[in-house]
């Protein structure tokens, strides 16, 4: 009896340390059976078979636990009893049933704390930690992870270490702390790899491909993707490799995709994991819609509803989006209005920022196809607001990167001057002292002190060379804010222009394009600085030909030949003088096309733009009807001469206005900044 007990105490060691794959170890655990004898010998082979099960077919796992609960609540052991109910959550968390699982954790979290066992509180805090934080419960996530990782720090326990360090790198992935997470997961790597966790490592290899995607670096997201799933075949764990074939075809070309989505769906459901079924054919759903398969890709979509609808799982928010934007492109105008109505009340429970944001810009998108433009462009505002915190966060990311490097420039910098200050006086002691001795030493201490200088001087031109790499970095950060708000005020423009559309009021639809012209002059300014070298810099000569020429292209209604003429002079001016130029010269060109050439007739628009006497003088003409004194005093009432005016005196500026053969305006502005 003693002797059986020990052999299988032997070999369930051996099993768990062991470089087996999965399904050798479940066998040789059941070969257990035959030989146990006492029931906690075969309470321990459940729960080993539950862990070898849990990860690759949960649903194996519960078979086992099932009896291992069985044979811990016969025995009245309240430890046994909340080993299994462990046990369990994990194999329930593994399912996607993640509320039973926390609310199973926190029971076994509570008992361990009035058992004051230290070891498995820290086990069950890990475990919760990481779950709150994939529910968006960040700050009780990370309570429970610190507390973990302070007792395994105090025990130098380093698997554990990894565990939470890993955890942590996923909580700061969801913020979007995009170098913190690199951080945490790349010391998770090395720790694993230091105690030989190949099934850990895989594990990590999955994380930075997820990290590396949302860093939008597809190159290395698929490198750790491809190592995640020949690890996930080398430990026979169908549940990750599936996961791997999920994420490899989320970053492939759509005919890979498809195949990929179709063979992990295909695992998902011989494991019975229906949350993952269910992903499988969205995925599946999303890749038909961007073959424009619309037909297939709804067909594909309803299927996963009624996978959710029958096993009453865990509805996705995308679903609704992406069958309501389906629905809208095949004009089923009732569908898609049903469909995009529930997505627009789910995405009031979404935390997860990018999320949030492809859910608005999807609403927006969709309700503007179907003809509803005000929900379209209340859905492209909340669009626009989240897209700039996300970049916020991103630029504040490399930002951090960027001034961390800086200062650490700065301090080695600092210490090559300290280092040769030492090095200059300790030459100076030395001659001093050594004056009568030989003249061999002067030169070898010469010698050192050169040889030091050059490798200081190479140290320096190194440090140089980071500096320039990250100022470049900078620029290209800048740059593509410039792009997204170019973008961003091109969706208003165009969310404006579709408004326009369903407009029969006159005086409505003129109020629309004129506020309209009015974003598309900021628009052009953003677009010029992301195109040139200078990202603070507005060539005027490029800038204002082209905004009076889209100027010209919105508003001429009449049939006469009107031709609009420019002098510039060649100035680079800063973006905050160019801003309420472009404003006032997109009134004064519109004012010009709508009334001074009435009745078809033809006539020219004149605008110059001169530096004289270190003052610009800005001119708008035509030689068309004029104004009376009384139209003038008319026109300066009107929004857009106030809006003039406003700029007057940010400009420092004075305005002169001539109504002799027609209209000029002139502004002599003496508040302006040139771009360096």
């Amino acid at each position: 009896m003693r002797r059986s007990h020990f052999s299988i105490f032997t070999l369930l060691c051996f099993l768990t340390f062991s470089g087996h794959g999965q399904s050798s170890k479940i066998d040789s655990l059941k070969v257990l059976f035959g030989q146990s004898q006492i029931a906690k010998d075969s309470f321990e082979i459940y729960l080993q078979l539950a862990d070898e099960a849990m990860s690759g077919n949960p649903l194996e796992a519960l078979k086992y636990i099932e009896p291992a609960n069985k044979i811990a609540s016969q025995s009245g052991d309240q430890d046994l009893i909340h080993d299994v109910l462990y046990k369990e959550a994990l194999v329930i968390r593994n399912m996607r049933k993640h509320q039973e699982a926390l609310e199973k954790f926190e029971t076994y979290i509570e008992y361990q704390k009035a058992k004051k066992n230290q070891s498995k509180l820290a086990k069950g805090l890990s475990s919760a930690g990481s779950l709150y934080v994939r529910e968006a419960q960040f700050e009780k996530g990370e309570k429970y992870i610190q507390e973990a990782l302070a007792y395994y720090q105090e025990k130098q326990i380093k698997k554990e270490i990894g565990f939470c360090f890993r955890n942590l790198g996923s909580l700061h992935r969801r913020q979007g702390n995009y170098s913190q997470a690199l951080e945490y997961c790349h010391q998770a790597m090395d720790l694993f790899k230091e105690v030989d966790d190949g099934r850990s490592v895989a594990n990590m290899h999955n994380s930075l491909g997820i990290l590396y995607r949302m860093m939008k670096n597809d190159v290395k997201s698929k490198e750790h993707f491809n190592l995640t799933y020949d690890l996930a075949l080398k430990y026979g764990d169908q549940m990750k490799a599936a996961n791997a074939l999920m994420n490899i075809g989320s970053i492939s070309e759509p005919e890979e995709g498809t195949a990929l989505f179709e063979e992990a769906t295909n695992i998902y459901k011989q494991l019975g994991v229906t949350p993952n079924v269910v992903k499988g054919q969205l995925n599946l759903g999303i890749n038909y819609k961007n073959i424009g398969e619309h037909q297939k890709a709804i067909t594909t979509l309803k299927a996963a509803e009624k996978s959710i609808l029958d096993k009453k799982a865990r509805p996705f928010p995308i679903l609704n989006q992406i069958l309501g934007e389906l629905y809208a492109q095949v004009n089923d105008r009732p569908k898609a209005n049903s469909y995009l109505e529930k997505a627009a009340d789910q995405l009031k429970d979404i935390t997860d920022i990018h999320d949030l944001a492809n859910g608005y810009n999807t609403l927006a998108r969709s309700y503007s196809k179907i003809g509803n433009y005000k929900a379209a462009y209340l859905n492209g505002v909340n669009y626009n607001d989240i897209n700039d915190s996300i970049y916020k966060v991103d630029l504040a990311n490399k930002i951090a990167e960027i001034e961390t490097e800086r200062k650490v420039s700065e301090k080695d910098s600092q210490i090559s001057d300290l280092q040769i200050k030492d090095e200059l006086t300790q030459l100076k002691l030395s001659r001093k002292n050594m004056f009568l001795g030989s003249s061999i030493a002067a030169i070898v201490l010469l010698s050192f002190f050169l040889r030091q200088r050059s490798i200081q001087n190479k140290k320096i031109e190194l440090q140089n060379k980071k500096i320039k790499q990250t100022l470049e970095e900078k620029d290209t950060l800048i740059r593509e804010i410039h792009h997204r708000v170019k973008n961003n005020l091109q969706v208003i423009s165009s969310l404006l222009n579709i408004q326009s559309r369903s407009i029969d009021d006159e005086k409505a639809k003129e109020a629309i394009l004129v506020g309209r012209t009015r974003v598309r002059s900021m628009s052009l300014i953003h677009q010029n600085l992301y195109n040139k070298d200078n990202l603070s810099a507005i060539d005027m000569t490029s800038y204002l030909p082209t905004l009076a020429e889209d100027i010209f292209q919105t508003y001429k209604t009449s049939e006469g030949n009107i031709t609009i003429e420019t002098d510039i002079d060649q100035l680079l001016l800063d973006v905050d003088t160019v801003v309420p130029i472009g404003l006032i010269v997109n009134e004064l060109i519109t004012n010009a096309l709508k009334y001074a050439f009435p009745n078809n007739s033809n006539g020219k628009i004149k605008l110059t733009l001169k530096e004289i006497e270190k003052q610009l003088h800005l001119s708008i003409s035509d030689n068309g009807i004029g104004m009376s004194d009384s139209e003038v005093v008319d026109k300066t009432d009107s929004f857009g001469h106030k809006l003039i005016r406003a700029f007057k005196h940010k400009l420092n500026a004075d305005i002169n206005i001539s109504v002799s053969d027609g209209t000029e305006i002139e502004l002599i502005i003496k508040n302006y900044k040139k771009a360096v």
